[in-house]
Parts: C-alpha cells; structure tokens; sequence
C-alpha cells in the first residue's frame, strides 16, 4: 500500500506540474494576444518566445508567432515556423495557405504557386486559394494560368472582392485593353466607390483612344478626390490629346504643385510645353529633371532639342555626350549628337557618331540616311550613294529618300539615273496622296 501510494503522490505532483505549466503557456499566449492587439510587438514576441521555451512544438504559439512575425515584415522568420507548423501537422490548411502568402511577400511566387496547389487539391472550391494562385501566376507572367484560376474564381463566386480589377489589371498589362475595359466595367458596377478601378479604366480608355471617355472617369475621382494625383495626370494626357493644352497644363501644374519631386511630370509638361512651341519653359522643366536625377538620359535628349531649337548647337552637343556618357549603347544619344554636330559643320566628327551608331543598329534606315548626307555634305559621293542604297532596301518607298539619292547622281553626271530618282520619288508622292 505504502508503494502505491508514493506512485500516487507522483502522478499528482506531476498533474500538478503540467497544469501549472499549462497555465503558464495560456498566460503568456494571452499576454502575448493582448500586446499584439495594442501592436506592442516586441513585447508579444518576447511573450511567445517565453511560451515556446516552456513547450517548444506549441502551435498556438508557433502561429501566433509567424503572425506577429509577418505583421513586422519579417517574411523569413514567418516563413520558417510556418514550415515548423507544416512539420507537425502536414494537411494543415491554413498553415499551407499562410505560408503560401508568406512566400508571395517574399517574391517566391514559384514555391507560393505548389503550396496553392497543394491547398487547392485539399480543397478544390478555396476561392481565397484560387484567387492567390492566380495573382502569384501574374508575378510570374504566366497569363493563361492566371486567367485561367480568375475565370474559376468567377464560377465559384462572382462576387469575390476585387476579382475584376485583378482580372482587369491582368488583361491591361497583356495589352488586352478591350477584355479589360469589360472587367473594370464590371469591378465598378460591382462597386460604384472603387476608386482603383475608375482609375485603371481611364488608363484603358487612353490606350483605346476613348479620351472623352477617360476624362469622364477621372471626373467622377477628381469630384471626390481633387488632389489625386493619377486621375490628374490620365484626365492632362487626354486634355493634351484632344488638344486641349492649357487645361492638360492646368492639370499638370496642380501634381507639381502637389509633389514637386516627380521627374516624369516634369518631363510630361515639357513635352507638353514643346506641344505649345514654348520652348524656354520646356527647357526649363528638362533641366528641373536634370537637377532632381542626374543621370535621367531623355532630359538630357530634350533639352539639347531645345538648344537647337535656339541654334545653341554647342549645348546640345554637350548634353548629348552626356547620354553618351550615361549610355553607351544609345544608337539614338549618336544619331542625334551627330545631327547637332551636321548643323554645327563638324561633319567628321558627325561621321565617327553615325558609325557607332550604325553598329548598334544596321537596321535603322535614317541612321544611313543621315551617314549619307554627311559623306555628301563631304563630297565623298560614292559613298553617299552606298548609304543611300542600304536605307532605300530598309524603306523603299520613302521619297525622300531617292529626291537626296537622285542629288548624287546628278554630281557624278548619272542623269539617267537622276531622272529614274525623281520619277520615283514623284511616283510614291501620288501614291501616298491618293490613298
């Protein structure tokens, strides 16, 4: 008797222990809840730590911890008890999907998409599951799939939050603008007050050339949110279309005046002002985005289009040799120092910058248009000639192109084939007139 009751008293004392070890690990799990809530998250991880010291494989505390975790873009410590979890409980579907997501933050879209497969042959109707695979899908540019997961999400529920602006935005990047506009048609008749999807669909519009359409659109947002910046900037780029440039210029002053930090604005309303043959202002807003982002080659480009404008051909040429200098395989950055330099009578120099060009790009017609008015302006005929031989074989029926060829062969006394030239370039000119 005495011995059974020592192996009592033992399993009591043990009892005992557990269910005080057992209070302790709710204790700090709760703890832990009620400093997560109040986003005290140092704190609720050195809770959860505690907890995990007591009962290392506790997955409320594993969970709860991944969740604080991810909740302070730590996506690797998330990922890793997440994995822990899978561990102890492998057909775990909400650890499956949490870590699925957690993945996706990562940028890991290929590991995301096999545990939304695994998900979704556990649970073939997860919506949530189908709908992640499919933005996962998207990451990694693979449109059928994505579609395909989108259209199934649609017959499990064509009401799930955000399915059409998804699907929509999809289409839009695949340039499938008129699969989109149906789809954010679709999103904002679901949701009259997504702003979101009235903004994509004015991007569309744009691209389908309905301008009067767009502007509609970023009417309504403007009407409710007159300082957003996007719906300002798609309503000035249908203005500018439709030609109605002050009110384009009015549109882009307010996002500067907004945010006076954004290069491509700048840019947009230089070449706006460039539009209104206001030349000094569009130099202006060029240089505003040289001085913001030095190394921003298209500023470069467009202010040296305004020096020339000014015949200040020594400027251009210095601010194209520095896209020459930003980029060295700028075939365009060549051509266009080597017109400045045309302009500035530095033919040779011009010469040296349409070969580089060329070797960056046999194919370009005008960079051997421009090399052959350069050896004429030379006098090195035949091979002006030799130039203008290989752009008409890219361009055949550019005019232009055999009215300059038919100039060297008058200056090597080729009057038949001067003749044969203006005949031809006379003969498209009335082609392309009739069309």
């Amino acid at each position: 008797m005495l011995k059974q009751g020592r192996y009592l008293i033992c399993f009591m004392l043990i009892h005992i222990a557990a269910q005080a070890q057992n209070k302790v690990l709710d204790s700090l799990i709760q703890s832990a809840q009620a400093f997560n809530d109040v986003k005290q998250y140092g704190k609720a991880v050195a809770c959860l730590d505690s907890a995990l010291d007591w009962e290392p494989n506790n997955q409320k505390a594993l969970l709860m911890l991944a969740k604080v975790n991810s909740q302070l873009n730590d996506y690797n410590a998330a990922y890793i008890l997440y994995s822990k979890l899978l561990a102890l409980e492998p057909n775990n579907n909400r650890y499956l999907y949490n870590r699925a997501t957690v993945l996706s933050q990562l940028n890991k879209f290929v590991d995301a998409v096999k545990d939304y497969d695994l998900l979704i042959e556990h649970e073939a109707k997860d919506t949530n599951a189908i709908f992640d695979r499919a933005v996962a899908y998207s990451e990694l540019d693979d449109y059928d799939k994505a579609l395909a997961d989108y259209q199934r999400v649609i017959e499990l529920n064509p009401n799930f939050e955000g399915l059409y602006y998804n699907k929509g935005f999809l289409e839009a990047e695949h340039k499938q603008y008129k699969l989109a506009l149906k789809d954010y048609d679709m999103a904002i008749e679901k949701n009259k007050g997504d702003t979101e999807a009235y903004v994509q669909r004015a991007f569309v519009r744009m691209e389908l050339e309905q301008y009067k359409e767009a502007i509609e659109d970023c009417n309504f947002i403007l009407a409710s949110s007159p300082n957003h910046i996007e719906a300002l900037l798609h309503r000035a780029a249908a203005l500018a279309q439709l030609q109605k440039l002050n009110e384009a210029l009015a549109d882009l002053n307010k996002v500067i005046a907004l945010d006076a930090k954004r290069t491509e604005v700048y840019m947009d309303r230089a070449y706006l002002y460039l539009d209104m043959k206001k030349v000094k202002s569009a130099l202006l807003d060029f240089s505003q985005v040289i001085h913001l982002d030095s190394t921003f080659v298209e500023a470069y480009i467009g202010r040296a289009y305004c020096y020339e404008d000014y015949k200040q051909y020594h400027k251009a040429i210095a601010d194209y040799s520095k896209c020459v200098k930003l980029d060295s395989l700028n075939e365009q950055a060549y051509n266009l120092r080597a017109l400045a330099y045309i302009e500035n009578k530095e033919f040779r120099l011009a010469l040296l910058d349409l070969n580089k060009a060329i070797t960056l790009n046999d194919k370009d017609a005008e960079l051997y248009y421009n090399r052959a008015q350069c050896f004429k302006s030379l006098k090195k005929y035949a091979e002006s000639l030799n130039d203008y031989d290989k752009a008409i074989a890219l361009v055949p029926n550019e005019a232009l192109f055999y009215l300059e060829r038919s100039k060297i062969h008058q200056a090597m006394g080729n009057k038949n084939l001067q003749e044969a030239d203006v005949a031809k370039a006379k003969d498209i000119d009335l082609h392309s007139k009739t069309k």
